[in-house]
């Protein structure tokens, strides 16, 4: 009777969004075949090597090593021609990968992920004509990608998040024209990004680049990622603009710039993100208002503008929004007027506080039409009502129509 393992139902990706299958049913010889190259590979150095057949190398199809002690790898699992899945996860002390590393041909997979003293890449890497996905995160010391890593042409998935010494990628870098799923997050180093970067990826839907703390800018080319959904640039503190054909990401749904403190102004083209449904700007403190075209975003969702502190005005013709259902505009101290267009969106909900600039009295608007009034005072019955408490310094009128819209409510 043969023996099948049951694989562990976790994938080393934090946020797996490509489901690739890894595992096997194996048969009770290819699990001693196994057995036989990992007790080879964790043997104590003092003990003699006992050379292992070449047919037993040659039937391994997946190899997972964890807590491997040495500092290099021996170039007999280059002869491994059947391996498709290979995971040395957490070796500290791999520093280097067998050069012949490319004869894997059938390799699909490979783990180092967290093997912090790993240095380069062998450029036979470039060889592996197969492999589809690569995890290098927590890499401490890896700085670079050999230019052969460009060859790769089947690659989807690519994680090199936490790479603290990465400081460049290969100039060729947007030739991985299968990329789907692209990490490179706390990549501390990362000055730029090359100018192909984004030239033929056009299957990519994933991109994270948060806390990239010494990017400065983006390139042109990647505004032409046709397939991008998510795009994640969290905390890069010295990212100063977007690229001005930013609107040309036209799936982009999800936009996170929070932190990003250095970031002066948004792209007019950006009111072009037709199918944008969450943006958060939060915690960008150099953003002093938002383009008029971000008015076009028909299907927006979630607008972040919190902590936003030198942030002194919205845009007028925010009713056109029409799907907007949440407006965070908490901590922004220079905020002076709410548009009264808001008053049409009756599922918007705007979460506030020392909004100290903010003009509440009626005698703002007194030289104003009626009607114009009328709105701006339902604007702040709809805040006050979202927060459940009296707000100091506001007109006794206006607390008449928020105890008229609580009888209506109730």
């Amino acid at each position: 009777m043969e023996m099948t393992l049951v694989p562990p139902a976790t994938h080393f990706f934090p946020r797996p969004v490509v489901i690739i299958p890894h595992f096997h049913a194996m048969s009770q010889a290819e699990f001693w075949d196994t057995f036989v190259v990992r007790h080879e590979l964790m043997r104590p150095e003092n003990e003699p090597y006992v050379p292992i057949p070449p047919a037993t190398l040659a039937s391994i199809k997946k190899l997972d090593i964890d807590d491997y002690n040495r500092t290099t790898l021996p170039d007999w699992i280059t002869q491994m021609s059947s391996l498709t899945f290979l995971f040395i996860m957490s070796a500290f002390y791999l520093t280097k990968l067998p050069k012949a590393l490319g004869q894997l041909k059938a390799l699909r997979t490979l783990n180092l992920q967290s093997c912090s003293d790993l240095t380069t890449l062998p450029t036979s890497i470039g060889d592996l004509v197969a492999l589809e996905e690569v995890n290098l995160s927590h890499c401490a010391k890896l700085a670079s990608l050999p230019a052969t890593f460009c060859k790769l042409n089947e690659l989807r998935i690519l994680d090199l998040s936490m790479c603290e010494s990465l400081s460049r990628l290969p100039r060729l870098f947007g030739n991985l024209a299968s990329l789907v799923h692209l990490q490179l997050d706390q990549c501390n180093m990362l000055q730029f990004l090359p100018q192909s970067f984004g030239k033929r990826q056009q299957q990519l839907f994933y991109l994270d680049m948060s806390m990239c703390t010494v990017l400065t800018e983006l390139p042109a080319l990647m505004c032409k990622m046709a397939s991008l959904t998510t795009l994640t640039l969290r905390d890069s503190n010295k990212l100063t603009c977007l690229p001005l054909n930013f609107g040309q990401l036209q799936d982009l749904r999800d936009l996170d710039l929070r932190g990003c403190v250095d970031l002066t102004s948004l792209p007019a083209s950006i009111g072009d993100l037709a199918a944008l449904v969450t943006l958060k700007v939060s915690f960008c403190s150099s953003i002093t208002c938002l383009p008029t075209s971000i008015s076009r975003l028909r299907r927006l969702k979630t607008l972040l503008l919190f902590y936003c502190i030198e942030l002194t005005a919205l845009p007028d013709t925010m009713d056109n929004m029409a799907r907007l259902t949440e407006l965070d505009i908490r901590n922004c101290p220079k905020l002076q007027d709410i548009p009264c267009s808001l008053v049409h969106l009756p599922d918007l909900t705007i979460k506030y506080n020392s909004c100290r600039g903010l003009r509440y009295y009626s005698s703002y608007y007194e030289k104003k039409p009626m009607y114009e009034r009328y709105a701006y005072h339902r604007v702040i019955i709809l805040m006050l009502l979202s927060r459940r408490r009296r707000t100091r310094h506001i007109p006794d009128e206006i607390w008449y129509l928020v105890f008229q819209q609580m009888l209506l409510l109730n």
